[in-house]
């Protein structure tokens, strides 16, 4: 719930910029996170664990130093159903979410199947893999940083900029050739992070409804990943569909998805 807690710790103002460090922050962390561990799940697996260790004590001192924040008096404890259900009356929100959704099974599908693109696919070795999962995390951080320069454009036409973005890059790593797919692989995860900065920023116009948006986001999200893997499964397992033509499928549904829902993203 980190993206429900940055309205109430800075100003309105500074809410775009501070959720594009997060956004970074975020795949910064799990691309060191991976590094590691890959490299000491056999080499060192003690320095994994005590790192882990280390990480979670940190992680609880930072909770203990946040500003104490009061809650909402007014706030009723609600069940899971009670909670979508007044979810799905809000559009605007729930447009976001549902954007939101497909960028996150976008972006599982590309990551789960780095290795395969890397070593079956581009011919690379499998060292190669984490070069590639840095293009990723590289192409996030800039799509969240250039979404900070362009934050006074109208809010539908960054979204469908940045999934016009991930089309085309889509579209390049259909051509077999390593360096410009790794730069079609760039341009996808820009597109992502240029499009996820206006919509998160979106859930956190209403302090009163913040945290309820943010966790039906979180369990939307994990739904739609969770379908998307199956679906690749599917898809490029049983029916063989190429993996590079199933990414860009992806992407160009994830275009069409935030353009359906363009009406409701400018309600309010």
């Amino acid at each position: 719930l980190k993206y429900s807690l940055i309205p109430r710790l800075v100003a309105s103002s500074q809410i775009v910029e501070k959720n594009a460090w997060m956004e970074t922050g975020t795949f910064i962390a799990i691309l060191v996170g991976t590094l590691l561990a890959a490299d000491w799940i056999i080499a060192a697996p003690e320095l994994l664990i005590a790192m882990i260790i280390v990480l979670a004590v940190i992680g609880c001192l930072c909770i203990i130093m946040m500003p104490s924040l009061s809650g909402r008096s007014q706030s009723v404890q609600k069940t899971l159903p009670e909670l979508i259900h007044q979810q799905r009356q809000d559009q605007r929100s729930m447009a976001a979410i549902w954007c939101l959704s497909g960028f996150w099974g976008l972006g599982s599908v590309w990551l789960t199947h780095l290795p395969v693109l890397a070593v079956d696919v581009w011919q690379l070795s499998p060292s190669s893999v984490s070069t590639l999962l840095s293009h990723f995390v590289l192409g996030i951080a800039l799509g969240a940083f250039a979404g900070v320069l362009m934050k006074h454009f109208p809010l539908v036409h960054r979204i469908l900029m940045g999934a016009v973005t991930m089309v085309i890059g889509g579209f390049m790593i259909q051509i077999n050739d390593y360096q410009i797919a790794s730069i079609g692989l760039m341009l996808t995860s820009a597109g992502g992070g240029f499009l996820a900065l206006p919509l998160y920023t979106l859930l956190q116009d209403d302090l009163m409804a913040v945290a309820e948006r943010i966790a039906v986001n979180n369990i939307a999200n994990a739904l739609m990943m969770i379908t998307a893997a199956m679906t690749s499964l599917i898809v490029v397992g049983l029916l063989e569909l190429p993996l590079q033509l199933w990414l860009l499928f992806l992407s160009i549904g994830q275009f069409f998805l935030c353009f359906y829902h363009r009406g409701n993203l400018r309600l309010g």
